[in-house]
């Protein structure tokens, strides 16, 4: 007993650095508002902490009405975690997201075993400058990405580790890991893919590549096991129900071209410090990284001080967000070039720059293996995404960061270079700051809206005897939980019946827009009575490109969200008004 105590110590003294950046990736994500998707996850969270055995038996108001439950996506893992915090916590945010801690440790500490296994020379940078990235610290929130990215490393390490070892055991553990990753997130399912291949490549004996197998097997046999338990109580599984429905091959092919054309900016804007990283790896000359890191640097300037509107496009699929798409998409351009270089020289180059003959030592296998991780990492982006987002380019950003690694591993570059290394992580970490800074605000502006709403009906006078009014609200996201929690009433569109006295709340948002239900107004029967205004210091946003979007950052101006008050003057019905 007291030698495992001890050898417990000795464990937690080496990986300290790791436990205190995992703390730190929690704590930096506990104080912002719910934001976005996180409403609808906490509606099924909630629901799992009521009803454990019947996570989708209720109605969820997500879209213009209540529906059921099951045909909003919401795999089940990050809701029963999150149900246990509810159940310990009652309704506090804050404690919500500490409860989130096992994820963070196990995504820090299952990247930090792959950049042993791959990049040994540049753990730390690797861990650094991913794990703090725009990428992945604007990302936890209380969504399903980071939780399934932690999960699907740990099962890919866990697989690694039972093929190098021959353990069942441990190949058994990455199954069911595995698995659970899938039924955190559907986009899981590159996991057992990668399994396979890490299979092929490795797995020289008949153990081993029965090892690879079981953990394949296993995974799907788990994910299958709960899409069946979901179909004998609704009649169909949560995932058949959520899979994407296309009316025909053009509309397809319509959404795809959507995510080719998100592709170059997103990697542009969120990964710049790689595309230093990787030209110093690849031996660019210096001065021309430092221009290239001077001319990122005034990319973002630039978009914090000027917009520019699409009008000389006109009707242009390609063209949305100019100034950002043109900033972001060279640099996205640079990146995909730099990483051509990188495979290039991990496949064909050895150590002393002269090219790899006919033979395929274990080390270029392991490069192979990489480069056919990244290119899947590619197809699934295109293959199971359904809109383009910053975090749909997750993977593509953390195995595009692990060759780069190796790479530099390969030169100790973490020696060679150590201040221009410690630079662009240092910049990497400060933008990945900058994100995060400024997804706070705009979740700080759904939270601040909603209450200063209610807070000002509740100062209004009431007349004797009057009855009580009713407060209604439009709009979902983080505003729709904070709204619900002030005491107000979802409007039906062409179903809810507003009585004279009740009052109406509408977000309104100048420079972007907040998902709401689609109404029409009638002057006739509203009377405009006040404009809540939320203001933030800071001229870039995120709501709501970086979560559904072609740039991830955008320019902002004016207030980061307004929201109408209206009181009601006649009994009334507010018909839906479809989008044009």
């Amino acid at each position: 007993m007291r030698r495992n105590l001890e050898r417990c110590k000795a464990w937690l003294s080496r990986r300290r650095s790791l436990l205190a950046l995992a703390l730190l990736y929690t704590l930096l994500n506990a104080p912002k508002p719910l934001i976005v998707d996180d409403t609808a996850y906490y509606f099924f969270a909630r629901q799992c902490a009521e009803q454990p055995t019947r996570p989708y038996a209720f109605q969820v108001f997500w879209y213009q009405g209540p529906q059921p439950a099951n045909t909003v996506l919401a795999p089940p893992v990050l809701p029963y975690w999150w149900s246990l915090g509810i159940r310990l916590f009652g309704e506090t945010p804050w404690l919500w997201k500490l409860w989130l801690l096992p994820f963070a440790l196990l995504f820090v500490f299952s990247l930090d075993a792959l950049a042993r296994r791959f990049a040994p020379g540049m753990r730390q940078v690797l861990v650094c400058v991913t794990v703090l990235s725009p990428s992945f610290l604007p990302s936890f929130n209380l969504m399903l990405d980071v939780p399934a990215v932690a999960l699907g490393l740990t099962a890919l390490v866990l697989c690694f580790r039972a093929i190098g070892r021959r353990s069942l055991l441990t190949g058994a553990v990455a199954g069911v890991v595995a698995g659970l990753a899938m039924q955190t997130k559907y986009t899981s399912f590159m996991v057992p893919a990668v399994m396979l291949l890490y299979t092929v490549c490795f797995a020289r004996s008949v153990k081993r590549v029965s090892i690879g197998l079981l953990a394949v097997m296993l995974a799907m046999l788990l994910f299958v096991s709960w899409e069946e338990f979901v179909r004998a109580q609704h009649g169909k599984s949560h995932f058949m129900v959520n899979l994407p429905e296309y009316p025909d091959r053009a509309k397809w092919l319509e959404y795809k071209l959507r995510l080719l054309k998100a592709l170059l900016p997103l990697l542009g804007g969120l990964a710049p410090a790689l595309t230093l990283l990787g030209m110093l790896t690849v031996g660019v000359p210096r001065w021309m990284v430092g221009a290239v890191a001077a001319g990122t640097a005034l990319g973002y300037g630039v978009i914090a001080g000027y917009e520019i509107q699409p009008r000389l496009w006109g009707d242009n699929f390609w063209v949305e967000r100019p100034l950002e798409q043109a900033i972001f998409g060279m640099g996205g351009i640079l990146l995909a070039a730099v990483m051509v270089v990188v495979c290039w020289d991990l496949v064909w180059v050895d150590d002393d720059g002269e090219l790899v003959p006919g033979r395929c030592p274990p080390s270029r296998t392991v490069s192979i293996f990489l480069v056919l991780w990244l290119l899947g990492e590619l197809a699934g982006f295109l293959l199971l995404s359904t809109f383009p987002a910053a975090r749909r380019v997750m993977g593509l950003i953390l195995i595009a960061a692990l060759l780069i690694c190796r790479l530099g591993s390969r030169h100790d570059l973490a020696r060679a270079e150590q201040r221009w290394v410690r630079g662009v992580v240092g910049g990497g970490i400060a933008l990945g700051v900058l994100f995060h800074a400024v997804d706070m605000l705009d979740a700080f502006a759904g939270k601040h809206a909603a209450e200063s709403a209610a807070r000002w009906i509740d100062d209004q006078p009431v007349e004797p005897g009057a009855p009580p009014a009713a407060v209604w609200y439009v709009g979902h996201w983080g505003f729709q939980y904070y709204a619900e929690r002030a005491g107000m009433k979802p409007v039906v569109p062409s179903g809810s019946m507003l009585k004279t006295g009740d009052w109406l709340i509408v977000p309104h948002a100048p420079t972007n827009h907040i998902e709401k239900q689609n109404i029409r107004l009638d002057e006739r029967y509203l009377s405009e009575e006040n404009v809540v205004s939320i203001r933030g210091g800071l001229p870039w946003r995120t709501v709501m490109c970086y979560y559904g979007g072609y740039v991830p950052l955008e320019h902002h101006a004016g207030p980061r969200l307004e929201v109408t008050v209206y009181r009601v003057t006649g009994d009334w019905v507010p018909p839906y008004a479809p989008d044009r």
